[in-house]
């Protein structure tokens, strides 16, 4: 929806711009007399305006977290080649506007120094509609990462409202139920991934693969692997599949010696008793384990201090 949306108005813009009408002066009489007379009149081009940069407000909660500086370049200088190709989208706010769609465009312009740039004005939305309309256009985006997107689907459900659900979510933005999951999911990741999948240092398939080990250390250090070792997605899949395959190591299982004594030289002559048959078993074929022979060592380390101190009647 936000395709086709975004499709139509990319050939109106197109068409205007090849038509090239004039002003529409009731329209414009109309939009002008809400702003004081210092800010000047907007020059119109059909259904778009050249609004200057200064009175464009961007929002504190933008979804998209992270604007590459070379890809910024290059759509400034592409901008300057070939003209705004896309109009912005922003909504009245007074006598200033709120960007809705094109934070990048503006971006660019403000590097070329533009003092205008040509939008389309969306009049007298609620709050909610005209927040909604934004968040949906940001979480239907390819270019925007999965910690941005449920950054996005956590604003747009406190948004709808106290008893709001994620049914009412994934109505508002169409996305499924499991697609839903799988970008929230992201947010339970260590800070330091999810900051590395915002920036691009880390795919998406990454961070779904990670979602996989059950402990932020492991995740940590799967993540310094990708980093160190330029892992790509299957790699990662294959190492996590490795991890959580390798069987668990059980602590040995220690035998408990119990000895019932009525006095103090009848447990010496017990113990003793006991050692020499620990040790005639350790001498058979059957090798002790290593937790059998650290326990009798401990028997004979604490009894023997024991036995020497005695002196027998």
């Amino acid at each position: 929806m936000a395709k086709k949306r975004r499709e139509n108005l990319k050939d109106r813009f197109q068409q205007a711009v090849t038509a090239g009408h004039e002003d529409d002066s009731n329209l414009l009489e109309t939009l002008n007399a809400r702003r004081s007379s210092q800010d000047g009149k907007l020059k119109r081009k059909a259904n778009f305006y050249e609004i200057p940069l200064v009175r464009i407000k961007r929002y504190t909660n933008q979804p998209r977290q992270h604007f590459d500086n070379q890809s910024l370049q290059e759509l400034a200088d592409s901008m300057a080649a070939n003209g705004q190709i896309e109009p912005i989208t922003v909504i009245r706010d007074g006598d200033t506007f709120l960007l809705e769609v094109g934070e990048r465009r503006l971006r660019a312009a403000q590097l070329l120094k533009w003092q205008t740039i040509t939008a389309e004005i969306i009049d007298s939305e609620d709050n909610l509609r005209a927040a909604s309309r934004r968040l949906i256009e940001n979480v239907m985006r390819d270019d925007l990462s999965s910690v941005e997107k449920a950054d996005g689907l956590l604003e747009l459900k406190a948004l709808i409202g106290e008893g709001a659900t994620w049914s009412d979510v994934e109505k508002q933005t169409g996305l499924g139920s499991r697609r839903r999951k799988q970008l929230l999911a992201t947010k339970k990741l260590p800070e330091e991934i999810q900051q590395a999948i915002i920036t691009g240092k880390i795919a998406d398939r990454h961070a779904q693969a990670l979602l996989h080990l059950k402990t932020p250390a492991q995740q940590l250090k799967v993540f310094q692997r990708i980093k160190e070792e330029n892992l790509n997605s299957d790699e990662v899949r294959h190492l996590v599949s490795d991890i959580l395959k390798k069987p668990k190591q059980k602590s040995p299982e220690l035998k408990r010696l119990v000895i019932t004594y009525n006095s103090l030289n009848e447990l010496i002559d017990k113990v003793e008793s006991t050692l020499k048959e620990l040790k005639k078993q350790r001498s058979q074929a059957k090798p002790l384990s290593k937790a059998e022979l650290a326990a009798i060592k401990k028997v004979e380390s604490a009894f023997g201090k024991t036995i020497r101190f005695i002196k027998p009647k």
